[in-house]
């Protein structure tokens, strides 16, 4: 793992230390922004107040001037404390090229530095997104530029994001494409549009789905259903006459059309594609190749030249080579084959009173090298396997023999002929032969991470500093007063199906997941919680329409079946579904969304529903919204940056950030107020490494969400 792919973001239920503040900002135009208790100021690099702690909540410093709170209203003040705008606002953002977007009265509008008013109207919504300003005013779009004025005139159904000089906008109920200046390029004749990228734009009419170049030239010719773009091949994932085939850019076929679905080709399944074939799932390669045979109920993540399959609840594993069996679907769980060619299986031995799962061994040639009958175990590492027997733990080695007796509380892997044992809560190191030794302090593990008050505090410091990078990050949200209490996390190379299940099999359940930025060194970081959720599976897609199908499906399934993780990572949707939720009903957004669906989300809002997901991937929305959450109210932000001081302005207000996306160069966060007990609050915000997110959970809170912002 690398030492630093991405940040995290944690925010922590834990008792502030007695300090002379409860939270310092980073050093920003010679200033940093204090808060104690509910009232902030701002002190110098040395530390001296230089603005009492007098506001209710404020920004950093931006162009000279920062936005304040004082009873209840919003203004500017300049770095003596004098008053530049007066407050007299519901709401402020920051100045950018001498102007900032206002809001009062549930209006939204642009003023300058003296206060005056530079737009010619206010607006139901106004946000800004690479100089250009997209607002609402009764329900019709428009564009602002940066000076407010309107190029755009809010006189569109709709409008689309901005993208290599075309706007597709909506009017009389057709989309079409219109550039900066008002002046409409391409007719209003499509019942929906995309963004162009590389001169090309998917769009359909008359009910079919095509793809045409800026001059309106069909590119490929409306006769599919839809299409969509796989980024591993160029092609396009293409539906026509109910039938799924992949197409190049030319509109030739170059997979043929006799699938139900087709999955985007992927590294997770070692460069192949699934397919579904009445109602069962197999695998083809580039040339339209079986590889696979469609048989299955699912296809597992690939590994070694091995994937894992499941057929009538029951798993078994073919090799990629042949596409033959070689491990029946007859375990209650298996696992992916390790270095040394063995996998962990599970069998459910059925008790008087409840089912007891044990688990073995299995190697590639089919031969089980143990029977199932040890309590937990960890995949073979350096020819040893480290397995628990009457709550003990000792090794067994590739024979499937027993190498060190069960005599250990904890037993970690082995690198380099050694491994770590705990006895007598002692950490000690261990050969192959069993021989223990003394670990130098230096080495010792940090697994119990005891942090202290005081690493806490320090860590809370360096927060703003890291938070002002453009890199990557990771923001989680966690609390020591979630339902789930107990919590494991794992990294992983590809998808992670195989700690997914096989934590399932430990009565685990996904609360979250996600992937590095670095799409060149991905991993992936999942978040599992004990006996919160029954009955999960999750569910990937290459196309928010083909997620929406498998929703509905799971939907149609069983009314219990519901979304409690919806994501959008390496280039995929992944939902997943869960039952015994307190939720009571959920809707989803529809596909096919290019911009966020304020309108929608605003009147679910109205009739009791809240956002309990929300992803967005290649330029589609989708938003999750449910019944019976613990959410009494919630407000969207959307904004250039997530800085500290928006937090505290919104922690204030009485609401705690429960989602937040990044899309092209704004992000779009949810801030949501609690309604009873089971609800969480957020104290203070700290800084960790992407590599030390085990931390959050080893020091009594629990992982709620971890949201990866993409750098710009």
């Amino acid at each position: 793992m690398k030492q630093v792919l991405s940040f995290l973001f944690v925010l922590l239920l834990v008792s502030a230390k007695s300090q002379k503040y409860d939270k310092i900002d980073s050093l920003r135009e010679g200033l940093r922004k204090v808060t104690k208790s509910g009232k902030t100021g701002f002190i110098n690099a040395q530390g001296e107040v230089v603005i009492e702690l007098v506001y209710e909540a404020a920004n950093g410093f931006y162009e000279g001037v920062s936005a304040v709170k004082k009873n209840g209203k919003v203004g500017y003040i300049d770095k003596n404390n004098r008053i530049v705008v007066p407050f007299e606002y519901d709401g402020g953002n920051n100045f950018n090229k001498g102007y900032a977007v206002v809001s009062g009265n549930k209006k939204n509008w642009l003023i300058d530095k003296k206060g005056r008013q530079v737009t010619l109207r206010k607006y139901d919504l106004l946000r800004y997104n690479k100089g250009l300003g997209m607002m609402v005013l009764d329900k019709k779009w428009g564009y602002l530029n940066e000076a407010g004025q309107e190029i755009i005139p809010p006189e569109y159904d709709m409008i689309h994001n901005y993208g290599e000089g075309f706007i597709g906008a909506k009017k009389g109920g057709k989309w079409g494409y219109i550039d900066t200046l008002d002046q409409v390029q391409l007719p209003f004749e499509f019942e929906s549009v995309s963004v162009f990228e590389n001169g090309r734009a998917v769009v359909e009419r008359n009910g079919k789905t095509g793809v045409i170049d800026k001059s309106g030239k069909t590119l490929i010719s409306f006769n599919y259903q839809s299409l969509y773009l796989d980024d591993a091949t160029g092609w396009y994932i293409a539906e026509k006459k109910d039938k799924t085939g992949m197409i190049d850019q030319r509109g030739r076929e170059t997979i043929p059309f006799e699938f139900d679905d087709i999955d985007n080709f992927s590294e997770v399944n070692e460069g192949y594609a699934l397919v579904i074939y009445k109602d069962k799932t197999g695998m083809i390669d580039v040339k339209g190749n079986i590889i696979i045979q469609a048989r299955y109920d699912k296809i597992f993540e690939c590994k070694n030249g091995y994937c894992g399959v499941e057929l009538n609840k029951k798993y078994g594993m073919v090799a990629l080579q042949n596409g033959k069996e070689i491990l029946e679907p007859k375990y209650d769980g298996l696992g992916n084959f390790s270095e040394d060619g063995i996998a962990i299986y599970k069998k459910n031995i059925p008790g008087v009173y409840y089912t007891n799962a044990k688990f073995g061994f299995v190697n590639t040639s089919g031969k089980e090298i143990t029977a199932a009958k040890y309590e937990k175990v960890e995949d073979f590492s350096n020819g040893m396997a480290a397995v628990q027997v009457n709550n003990k733990w000792g090794y067994i080695n590739t024979e499937g023999n027993e190498a060190i007796f069960p005599r250990y509380e904890s037993a970690e892997d082995f690198k380099n002929e050694k491994a770590i044992v705990k006895e007598d809560g002692k950490y000690l190191y261990i050969d192959k032969k069993g021989r223990l030794s003394e670990i130098p302090e230096s080495e010792k593990p940090k697994s119990e991470f005891n942090l202290s008050d005081e690493d806490l505090e320090s860590m809370m410091k360096i927060f703003a500093e890291v938070l002002e990078q453009k890199d990557g990050k990771h923001f989680v949200l966690s609390t020591n007063k979630a339902p789930q209490s107990e919590q494991v996390v794992v990294s992983s190379k590809t998808f992670p199906e195989a700690a997914i299940k096989k934590y399932w099999d430990q009565n685990y359940y996904i609360i979250d997941l996600t992937v590095s930025a670095d799409t060149s060194d991905v991993e992936y970081t999942l978040v599992m919680g004990k006996a919160r959720y029954t009955d999960q599976s999750w569910a990937k897609r290459n196309t928010d329409i083909t997620m929406i199908e498998s929703v509905r499906e799971k939907y149609k399934a069983s009314d219990k079946n519901l979304i409690t993780y919806l994501n959008f990572i390496n280039n995929e949707w992944v939902a997943v579904y869960s039952q015994n939720t307190p939720f009571t009903s959920q809707i989803v957004s529809a596909a096919g969304t290019t911009v966020y669906p304020e309108t929608w989300v605003n009147e679910k809002w109205k009739q009791g529903y809240a956002i309990t997901n929300m992803a967005c991937g290649k330029g589609k929305w989708l938003v999750v919204m449910t019944k019976g959450t613990d959410y009494a109210q919630q407000k969207l932000s959307i904004s250039d940056k997530v800085e500290a001081s928006m937090l505290e302005e919104k922690k204030a207000e009485g609401y705690i950030l429960t989602d937040l996306v990044k899309n092209g160069s704004k992000y779009y966060s949810v801030f949501s107020k609690v309604a009873n007990i089971r609800g969480y609050s957020q104290d203070k915000v700290v800084v960790m490494e992407a590599g030390e997110l085990k931390k959050v959970t080893q020091v009594g809170n629990t992982i709620i969400r971890s949201i990866l912002v993409p750098g710009n």
